[in-house]
């Protein structure tokens, strides 16, 4: 059903879920815009222009309803009684975007024990970590380019060990950048292709595609590739659409 309601609003816009909510209010505010609803939120709930009543509550009602199509069952519980657009946006703010000491503390335990985990794509795994981040800048607590480079590069796995080390040597001046992670852990060959490692592989298991590595954009094989990540790691090739 989630996936229905994104399709009809040209894919932007997301269920609201206790872990998405720097995702979801912008693209509900467009939604907003775009529906002409934004008048309860920017009012603060409070009618500006007794004369116009009914048209106001009307709207209340609609705003109301947008909000809550787009909020999954998990989170509905906590709204479901509001009877106001504003109490209710307000709600949400306060539950999920709180700048409290335990909120931080969540936010960044969440960020620092997060890994990649076996069967999640890259580009799932940099989603939701980015997701995180914004969330810990929305509560004041942003982190600097080195600093989530270097968290980012924890989160990998033990698999990934001899692109860690690459990267931490290869660093200009020690330091890394969000650019340089993404790009090495995407690193594509002609025709789309990424490498990616999976999971280790016995040497004798192994084909000569597997024992591939690509540096810089380059592939290496046999005596070219590294030996560490030949001898260790089984390489596979992603087909990326």
């Amino acid at each position: 059903m989630a996936t229905e309601k994104s399709t009809s609003y040209s894919g932007a816009m997301i269920m609201l879920t206790a872990t998405n909510y720097t995702l979801w209010i912008p693209g509900m505010e467009d939604l907003f815009s775009c529906k002409d609803l934004f008048d309860p939120i920017e009012a603060k709930g409070k009618n500006p222009d007794p004369a116009k009543e009914l048209e106001w509550k009307k709207s209340n009602r609609k705003t109301i309803g947008q909000i809550r199509q787009w909020i999954d069952h998990s989170v509905f519980h906590h709204v479901a009684q509001e009877t106001d657009a504003y109490a209710l946006w307000k709600k949400l703010e306060d539950m999920y975007q709180a700048k409290t000491a335990r909120n931080k503390a969540l936010l960044m335990r969440r960020l620092v024990n997060m890994k990649l985990k076996n069967g999640t794509s890259v580009a799932e795994h940099t989603s939701e970590y980015q997701s995180l981040v914004n969330q810990l800048s929305s509560v004041e607590m942003p982190l600097g380019d080195e600093m989530q480079a270097l968290l980012l590069l924890s989160s990998l796995p033990d698999s990934w060990e001899t692109l860690v080390v690459s990267l931490s040597n290869s660093a200009p001046d020690g330091k890394l950048t969000m650019s340089m992670i993404k790009d090495a852990c995407s690193t594509k060959r002609p025709g789309g292709r990424t490498w990616a490692p999976i999971r280790p592989m016995p040497l004798s298991q192994r084909t000569k595609e597997d024992n591939k590595w690509v540096t810089n954009g380059e592939a290496g094989a046999g005596a070219g590739a590294d030996p560490l990540m030949a001898e260790n790691l089984h390489i596979n090739v992603i087909t990326v659409e």
